[in-house]
């Protein structure tokens, strides 16, 4: 059982005061800066993963270590949580210490002794807190929700980085913003930076994938509609006019129609929209940003986007780089998306084996972050409590695809042992077992009989 919360925090205030005291500069600085970000943290109810990924960036950012790992450890296992040594050897660094119980280990790798000397004692009052911080989940095992302050875990790629400090940067202006980038490259993510990081941030993010809709349906959304523009048609506003004071992504825009471009860059301009079979028009000053897959010069060459629209959202103009391309942030982007599902799912995260994030590492992710976060998401369906992730709970590049014929077997192998796992977690509860797989319980009353799982 956790300790008094008063209790808790006595030792907190003892912990920073021994990082206080430990050296000078750095040390100091992130005795005084980070670990009290940490206790903050803590206290409001983050989980111990995303803390623990907190926690070793500021160590390898604020400390200068050449290497930083922190693994969660329970029954005999190890599942890493942080790393910055990603790649296709993946060794953790050479010097290790745990946490008081052993439940987390800090591995390092120091410049020399005059390093490991002054940075041992903060290391150690960092493990403390981190474990104290586990004690205090026992109790709340929901999080509250935090305000969002940038995407998490932090990036260790350095261009993506300069591209989200840009991002703030031109945040507090108001001009239009184009991101470039393969489809789940996270696009979205940084427009919802800008967001959150703008003087509008206490209104409405609203987002639209403009490929997914036909003309008529996407200015009907945009736009919205006048009751009585088609039978049966009621009253509506668009998006523009809903996202009103704050921040509207129009996603795929190089898919958009000519002629929807052209009204596009109207609202732009007058700051206020016209509904479809209205004449009023209506206030919709929303900030603009503009994402995109599409070779734009080569659709501008060929007539099909208007310049005029492309200068007027393009004031900043970034390309995100693909996962591929960034696969020093695999590792701890997996333990994020891992750590959230399961403890949507009412289990307690133990982290990656190494050998699961060298399969992770060394993937091509075509589908980047998103393909990354879904593959997450269908691997905690197959772990228990405590479980660290391991190499044979994954399905990605380097593996043999099934053949074509028997696609639909193996699909339905998968979804067979998911379903199976899911109801012995839940203690053969339907109900439940349907709310953790996101379908009705109709649906799984119909795939349990369908896929001849027993007790059906």
């Amino acid at each position: 059982m956790a300790q008094s919360t008063s209790g808790w925090f006595a030792r907190m205030a003892s912990v920073t005061h021994l990082g206080l005291t430990a050296g000078s500069g750095s040390v100091q600085a992130y005795a005084a800066n980070d670990l009290p970000h940490i206790v903050r943290s803590l206290a409001d109810g983050r989980s111990r993963v995303r803390v623990c990924q907190a926690a070793g960036d500021a160590l390898c950012r604020a400390l200068d270590l050449a290497a930083v790992e922190l693994a969660l450890c329970h029954g005999g296992r190890e599942g890493v949580v942080f790393t910055t040594t990603a790649g296709d050897d993946l060794e953790p660094p050479d010097s290790v210490f745990a946490s008081p119980s052993g439940a987390i280990r800090l591995y390092v790798t120091f410049a020399d002794d005059d390093q490991r000397v002054l940075l041992e004692p903060v290391l150690y009052a960092t493990l403390e807190l981190l474990e104290l911080g586990g004690e205090l989940e026992e109790d709340a095992p929901v999080p509250r929700p935090l305000p969002a302050t940038g995407p998490e875990p932090r990036t260790l790629d350095g261009r993506v980085e300069k591209i989200y400090d840009q991002a703030r940067s031109i945040a507090a202006g108001d001009i239009g913003v184009l991101i470039r980038g393969a489809s789940g490259s996270g696009k979205e993510v940084l427009a919802q930076l800008i967001h959150q990081a703008s003087p509008r941030a206490g209104e409405v993010f609203l987002a639209l994938n403009c490929a997914a809709l036909p003309r008529d349906l996407l200015e009907a959304e945009l736009f919205g509609v006048e009751r009585g523009v088609a039978t049966g048609v009621e009253a509506r506003a668009g998006l523009f006019e809903r996202a009103h004071g704050g921040t509207l992504l129009l996603d795929e825009i190089g898919d958009m129609a000519p002629d929807t471009q052209a009204k596009i860059l109207r609202v732009m301009q007058e700051r206020e929209v016209s509904r479809l079979g209205g004449a009023r028009p209506r206030p919709a000053d929303a900030r603009i940003v503009a994402a995109t897959n599409r070779d734009l010069e080569a659709l501008l060459e060929a007539g099909s986007f208007r310049g005029d629209l492309y200068h007027r959202l393009a004031g900043w103009e970034v390309t995100l780089p693909s996962l591929a391309e960034r696969r020093a942030d695999v590792p701890n982007l997996a333990a994020h998306f891992l750590d959230r599902e399961m403890r949507r799912l009412g289990l307690r995260p133990c982290g990656i084996s190494r050998s699961a994030l060298r399969s992770l590492t060394a993937c091509p992710w075509p589908g980047n972050v998103r393909q990354l976060e879904r593959q997450m998401v269908r691997a905690a369906l197959f772990l228990g409590d405590r479980e660290p992730l391991a190499d044979v709970d994954l399905h990605c590049g380097g593996r043999q695809e099934p053949p074509p014929e028997r696609l639909e077997a193996y699909l339905d192998g998968v979804e067979r042992r998911a379903i199976r796992q899911t109801l012995d977690r839940c203690g053969g509860d339907v109900e439940r077992a349907a709310e953790q797989l996101r379908i009705g319980r109709s649906t799984l009353y119909r795939r349990l009989k369908q896929l001849g799982v027993a007790g059906a």
